[in-house]
């Protein structure tokens, strides 16, 4: 995924590594990886243990994610000089420039992201969450921040302590969170944005897009098509680290 968001993003900007534990050779590959870079900078920010033990307060019964899928909560407080983020999933692929998706007006709201077209709205778990506005259930693997408003409003503590309350009602972690806290307080964007790799096969021709027409591929579901070549890397490092951007000609901050 980071050399995908190289290769196809020139305006470049900021990649921010956050991680928890990283072996010595597991960060050595990615300074290697990141001097190759030419449009953007790699930053390495390690979780403290103030960070971690409230991480490792947050229940994980019931869900297969792991502690590092709360990450993005922090964000606020962990880059408090920067005001937005795109916040990504490692197992997304980026195939296209992002410049249009990072320039989205959130219009006030505190976040941008894409409805969950391809797995939780059809399989019926977004309206036992969200009742009737079970279509509206959106995809966390892709989130423009507006962290300013985020610390304007202090909303880092208050969702922290939310999910501490409700751990226990959802089914897909930090997801379900997300929508039901900031339920009404989100600014939707197209699919294209945050394209499941299912929808290739959906049975809904409006579902459909080419390969050229998508700006973010997401791999969503236990398989994955690096599984085979890239198992040691997978374990010791993506599952542990969220990847933010930012920009620099127009503020681009990937997590």
């Amino acid at each position: 995924m980071l050399y995908s968001l190289e290769r196809n993003n020139p305006s470049g900007g900021v990649i921010y590594l956050i991680y928890e534990e990283l072996t010595p050779q597991t960060k050595a590959w990615l300074v290697r990886l990141g001097q190759g870079f030419v449009n953007f900078k790699l930053e390495f920010i390690k979780l403290s243990l103030l960070d971690r033990h409230l991480l490792n307060k947050i229940s994980l019964a019931g869900n297969h994610l792991p502690v590092s899928a709360y990450y993005r909560i922090l964000l606020p407080n962990l880059l408090p000089e920067v005001d937005r983020v795109l916040y990504l999933d490692y197992d997304t692929l980026v195939v296209n420039d992002l410049t249009s998706l990072w320039q989205s007006d959130l219009e006030g709201h505190f976040l941008s992201c894409i409805r969950d077209l391809g797995v939780t709205i059809k399989n019926g778990w977004s309206n036992d969450l969200l009742g009737k506005y079970g279509e509206n259930y959106f995809n966390s693997g892709v989130l423009l921040m507006d962290l300013a408003l985020l610390r304007k409003y202090s909303l880092t503590s208050y969702f922290y302590q939310f999910i501490l309350e409700a751990t226990d009602f959802f089914v897909l972690g930090d997801q379900d969170a997300y929508n039901l806290y900031f339920k009404d307080a989100v600014k939707y964007l197209g699919v294209e944005n945050n394209y499941v790799c299912k929808l290739f096969s959906s049975d809904l021709a409006s579902e459909h897009r080419k390969l050229q027409e998508i700006n973010v591929l997401h791999f969503l579901g236990a398989e994955k098509p690096w599984h085979d070549a890239a198992t040691t890397l997978k374990k010791c490092c993506l599952q542990s680290l969220v990847i933010v951007t930012t920009a620099r000609s127009y503020g681009l901050n990937i997590i």
